[in-house]
């Protein structure tokens, strides 16, 4: 009996260990992926071997492939991890890494990243960020402005040119022209009247652990603001990307003239 007993464990033990380890890889793929969890009317997928196409709820994006919004469109990718990303409009968008690295061709994005699941890296025309911990928003065109918002926890945010780096935090937003070699002023932003008007974050119901980030900033603020003020990000003009809200540029940025088209594009419907 004891040498049956000793035969059947010896093989039923591999068999166990097998689908334990299956079941890994499995789940480590799982989180590699997203899930297609909101659509706004134009929203396709991008395959690196097949044509584009629209988008369905709840289908499954692989990393490599990417996805494109049309004007007044909008988009909410979801990942084994609970980091979401948002998408606006007229948005190029592509990640790897399991989202640790995404790729933002054009567009405005929303990325929230729970506090233990490490940091997310945003590569953008002329400059890079990495934002852990937290909440942040990023837009970029070509040969246009590129803005990035801290909402809740830091990003380090580099220059491709020349590899200079600035650290932002929470209620923290940058603005930089096209090809970069200097960073200019950081701002201090309003974040309850940015989440407030912002379409990235009310065009639908964002988790509970989004919101519990967010009031958490928006609280610190109204206790303890910053000692120069802040800086109004409602100053938008409405039809232009429909995303999300940002201030004019500060006063030591070209005059608007010399301002590319779009510069307050984290805003509204189409590009001017």
């Amino acid at each position: 009996m004891k040498k049956t007993s000793r035969l059947i464990s010896s093989a039923v033990l591999p068999a166990i260990v097998l689908v334990l380890l299956l079941c890994g890889i499995a789940y480590a793929v799982e989180k590699r992926d997203a899930r297609v969890t909101q659509i706004v009317h134009d929203v396709r997928v991008l395959p690196s071997k097949a044509a584009a196409r629209p988008a369905t709820l709840n289908e499954t994006v692989s990393q490599g492939t990417g996805v494109r919004t049309g004007s007044d469109s909008r988009a909410e990718l979801t990942f084994g991890d609970l980091s979401l990303t948002r998408l606006g409009a007229n948005t190029v968008f592509s990640f790897d890494q399991g989202a640790r690295n995404v790729n933002l061709s054009s567009g405005a994005i929303l990325i929230c990243v729970p506090p233990e699941a490490g940091s997310v890296r945003i590569s953008a025309p002329a400059v890079s960020a990495a934002i852990s911990g937290g909440v942040a928003m990023a837009e970029a065109h070509k040969d246009s402005w590129i803005k990035i918002i801290i909402i809740e926890g830091q990003g380090v945010v580099t220059l491709k040119s020349n590899g200079k780096s600035l650290t932002l935090h929470s209620g923290q937003m940058i603005t930089l022209p096209p090809g970069a070699i200097e960073f200019t002023k950081v701002l201090n932003i309003n974040l309850k009247k940015l989440t407030d008007k912002s379409l990235l974050v009310r065009f639908a119901k964002l988790p509970k652990w989004v919101w519990t980030l967010i009031d958490a900033e928006i609280n610190r603020q109204l206790t303890s603001p910053p000692s120069g003020g802040y800086s109004d990000p409602t100053g938008f003009d409405k039809i232009d990307q429909r995303a999300a809200t940002l201030p004019t540029p500060p006063e030591h940025t070209p005059p608007p003239d010399r301002s590319p088209p779009g510069l307050n594009s984290l805003t509204g419907g189409k590009p001017k």
